[in-house]
């Protein structure tokens, strides 16, 4: 069996740490030969702060599917960044909106975080959020369209639900079947709202299908855990997809299985079980 699992909301606890139980758990299990990896909105840098030093063996699969990557070396294994005129078009359009988007990208050998005018409160939180991770691939700029040199690996705009819901709507109307967009609740902060655009096939279900091509899985193997809108196209492939307990009413609604919450360590204590390792629960 192959177990992916989300982070946020699903394998990590409220606070946005791995408790100590599933960190020494997971790790007995991956050194005795169970095959685990995570398919997260977050990048690279991010999930390796999180996660600190689990010995993770498998690739994670990043930015919502946008790239997959080695966990302890952070080399990227494949890109899906959003073609270089569709990125311009798509930056200029939020821009022209009055928006204030801030751009996810890779120039090749690293990953940066392109940020400008600090507009509202909900991005005031995600840059002191990335200030204190120590997240170096910030970057304050005058310009977000500086980031369009290198490869774009996603835009987002935080703001309230309304204008966020209207803007991917007006996206999805000029710009239909080039990107692959998500509205989502910043788990964080519940007032205010995501908007994340990414190229159409950086999605977790197609990273995860390359994911079992290359480490010699077959479908039928795949279980999956998640919580939120963005775990969709995972739960679409997998054959057994599991929803949290503190998952969206839509993740549950197409779930082979519902669990418990994420601050109970649901998701460990099912692969303890399921691979022969409940011992390591009680």
């Amino acid at each position: 069996m192959l177990f992916v699992s989300d982070l946020d909301g699903t394998l990590l606890q409220n606070d946005a740490t791995l408790s100590a139980f599933a960190r020494k758990t997971l790790e007995t299990m991956i050194s005795q030969g169970v095959a685990f990896s995570v398919a997260t909105a977050r990048s690279i840098t991010s999930s390796r702060l999180v996660l600190g030093d689990l010995k993770l063996d498998m690739p994670i699969i990043c930015s919502n599917g946008a790239y997959i990557a080695d966990f302890h070396s952070g080399e990227h294994r494949h890109v899906f960044s959003h073609p270089e005129a569709s990125g311009k078009d798509l930056l200029g359009l939020v821009l022209s909106a009055g928006f204030h988007p801030f751009l996810g990208t890779f120039d090749g050998n690293a990953n940066h975080l392109y940020m400008g005018e600090i507009a509202n409160e909900g991005l005031s939180w995600y840059k002191k959020d990335r200030e204190m991770a120590k997240d170096r691939r910030l970057k304050l700029v005058d310009d977000v369209s500086i980031g369009l040199r290198d490869h774009v690996i996603s835009l987002n705009v935080i703001e309230r639900e309304g204008p966020i819901r209207e803007l991917g709507k007006k996206i999805e109307e000029l710009f239909p079947g080039v990107f692959c967009h998500y509205v989502y609740e910043n788990w964080y902060d519940e007032s205010w709202f995501w908007l994340s655009l990414y190229h159409v096939n950086a999605t977790k279900g197609h990273a995860i299908q390359t994911l079992i091509q290359e480490e010699g899985f077959e479908l039928e193997d795949l279980a999956v855990f998640g919580d939120n809108l963005n775990d969709i196209s995972m739960f679409e492939i997998a054959p057994k997809a599991i929803a949290m307990g503190n998952a969206r009413k839509e993740i549950k609604d197409i779930a082979h299985e519902v669990i418990g919450t994420n601050e109970t360590d649901a998701v460990v204590k099912y692969i303890a079980k399921s691979t022969g390792h409940a011992h390591l629960i009680t």
